[in-house]
């Protein structure tokens, strides 16, 4: 960085997974050692203090825990900052029964964005029972930190005022703009009683336009996860777009760009987001962590350190190289991450059965990635052990996870074609899928020895770990004892499009026979891949189709382009789509195999944030077929 920063900030997130205090006390001095002046916990509901005693002592720190991190931190010159949300991302409180009364969409049958259907993960601000708790919530959180800063998070709380209390208030004359100032400004009120700066994430000023209305006191946290190129993309579709570290330079707001060190996508987001920020005055830079249950931290500890030493103005960026051979013992691994499998691309997990559906995925790299990780696990039986060797394998843990999603996808989209041709036989897909089992209980074995060694005596928080790896075995099992049926499948395609990768439509697509003998085979899945033509693929009956429901509920637009369905090695395409309820436009473009595509929904954020009924509606056609011929 070329620029002298204020804070060079590395964040662990403790809230989702509590680490031991010696651990606690090693990613400190980890953080010094890369250039760091400071280091964010991020916290939530992980503090056992007095007005909360039914928290869990397994999964929280006691007073005593955390002024002996605090001291620590001191001693060694690293501020600690608590960061303890009290608006959205309060889902760890809520899950308490004492709290629940706290939650903006209590019994609610809302499926919005939250993460938490029926309570969802946003407390309510027109209760005066929430500002009461958090107010002392954070009195006594406080008592046990000495940095002047304190995150207050306020973040995607996507349920924000949906309650019949906001709604009331918003009847008589108040907007969403009014509740989250006036929230926001309690929050501040409140910190600065106690002698402390507010720091806040912005990413919710997309849709309630406040900065400007604030005091130029409050820190601006602005995360970008991905790549930033002359300015910082929007964070969610239809709302407000700004250059916003150029606004808060003009508005004359400090503030902190924020990274993000768990995905294949860090160095790209770090080095682009960098760039990004050089072109204005940012007080300082922050690399987040999160959410790491199946995983330690030590994958990231490569992108921790690159990012906190270029901030701090030790290294450029074509020491990446270096920096990565340092952590991981060898230069081979190194060029390997770096260059072999890459550091962009970020491959979800597929957790569907074959016979349900199938979501098409990128995986042109995949043998490439298949030589990655045979390499990284020859390397790693040859090291000695020690830092370096538990780095490795954690990263060949975390890489293990994306490439097996990917041969997961490999291997259904095979059976599926397997279905029409009927070419090879079941032996031949369940030979792949025990060697991806193989490998999977690999990479559980290396997380069970870096667990056992940097989290002794740690519970999985609501034993994630396990569950992780076991649900991958339990799905190629799943996979194998369906394809051992051996049974012939029709298979219904639905080709469709997407552009928002926030949004959160969800399908409901029912086949209805001919023959009318059975209950209409019906599958439900998120619709969320973005980029080109998607296909979803279901197995079904080997039996003719009389008529298709495709219905679109959720948050977001989808754009179906073809529809067509294979039975008895004969394929049919769709003949008719008619509208039968909501949302549809263009429905005859979805008649022919192009990339014309129907809409289906609505893609406006906006009216989906201020109305979450929105998000109830029902859009549906009706789809009849005709035998293709020639």
């Amino acid at each position: 960085m070329k620029k002298k920063l204020d804070i060079v900030a590395m964040q662990i997130d403790l809230a989702r997974q509590v680490e031991s205090m010696q651990y606690v006390k090693s990613y400190i001095d980890f953080a010094k050692e890369n250039g760091c002046n400071t280091v964010i916990l991020y916290l939530e509901a992980t503090i056992k203090v007095e007005c909360v005693p039914f928290f869990h002592e397994d999964e929280t720190y006691s007073p005593d825990e955390i002024r002996e991190i605090v001291a620590y931190g001191n001693a060694n010159g690293i501020d600690i900052i608590p960061a303890v949300n009290n608006l959205g991302h309060t889902e760890l409180f809520l899950r308490h029964k004492e709290l629940e009364h706290l939650s903006e969409c209590k019994d609610s049958e809302i499926d919005g964005r939250g993460l938490r259907p029926g309570l969802g993960d946003c407390v309510c601000v027109s209760n005066p029972e929430v500002t009461e708790f958090f107010d002392t919530y954070y009195r006594q959180v406080l008592e046990l930190f000495t940095s002047r800063y304190v995150k207050a998070g306020l973040d995607e709380p996507f349920d924000f005022a949906v309650c019949p209390r906001c709604t009331e208030r918003l009847k008589n004359g108040e907007t969403k703009a009014d509740l989250f100032y006036q929230y926001v400004m309690h929050t501040y009120d409140l910190l600065k009683s106690l002698g402390r700066t507010m720091m806040m994430c912005d990413d919710f000023f997309v849709y309630l336009d406040i900065a400007a209305r604030l005091p130029r006191d409050i820190i601006m946290c602005m995360w970008n996860y991905g790549l930033v190129q002359d300015e910082v993309p929007g964070h969610w579709i239809n709302c407000i777009k700004r250059d916003w570290l150029k606004y808060y330079d003009e508005l004359g707001f400090r503030y902190l760009a924020c990274a993000y060190a768990n995905k294949r996508g860090s160095l790209i987001n770090v080095d682009s987001l960098t760039r990004y920020a050089e072109k204005y005055h940012p007080m300082g830079m922050v690399i987040t962590g999160w959410v790491r249950t199946v995983n330690t931290h030590l994958c990231s500890y490569p992108t921790y350190a690159y990012a906190c030493r270029l901030w701090s103005g030790q290294i450029t960026e074509q020491d990446r190289m270096k920096v990565y051979t340092e952590f991981v013992g060898s230069q081979e691994a190194a060029d390997i991450l770096l260059n072999v499998h890459g550091s962009g691309g970020s491959y979800q997990p597929n957790n569907l059965k074959i016979c349900e559906n199938f979501t098409a995925a990128r995986y042109s790299g995949l043998l490439v990635e298949k030589f990655g990780l045979e390499r990284l696990g020859e390397i790693i039986d040859k090291m000695e052990d020690g830092l370096q060797r538990d780095v490795l394998k954690d990263i060949f843990t975390f890489r293990v996870d994306g490439y097996l999603s990917m041969c997961q996808h490999k291997v259904c989209l095979e059976a599926f074609d397997n279905y029409e041709s009927r070419l090879r036989k079941p032996a031949y897909f369940i030979r792949q899928l025990e060697e991806m089992k193989k490998l999977n209980r690999k990479a559980y074995a290396y997380g069970q020895e870096l667990w056992e060694k940097y989290r002794p005596g740690i519970k999985s928080f609501e034993d994630k770990f396990n569950k992780h790896y076991l649900g991958k075995e339990k799905r190629f099992d799943s996979i194998i004892a369906q394809l051992q049926e051996n049974k012939r499948h029709g298979v219904f395609y639905a080709d469709w499009m997407q552009y928002c990768v926030y949004g959160t439509p969800r399908l409901i697509i029912e086949i209805h026979y001919k023959d009318k003998t059975l209950a209409p085979t019906v599958h439900r899945t998120n619709a969320k891949v973005v980029g080109g033509t998607n296909t979803v693929r279901m197995a079904m009956e080997n039996k003719a189709v009389d008529y298709v429901l495709y219905t679109l509920y959720g948050e977001g637009a989808v754009f179906p382009v073809n529809f067509r369905y294979t039975y008895g090695g004969k394929k049919y395409i769709a003949s008719s789509i008619t509208k039968v309820e909501g949302d549809v436009k263009d429905l005859k473009k979805a008649l022919t195999n192009d990339t014309l595509c129907a809409k289906m929904g609505s893609d406006d954020g906006m009216a989906h944030f201020n109305d979450l009924e929105f998000s109830k509606r029902r859009h549906t056609i009706k789809v009849k077929f005709k035998r293709l011929k020639g």
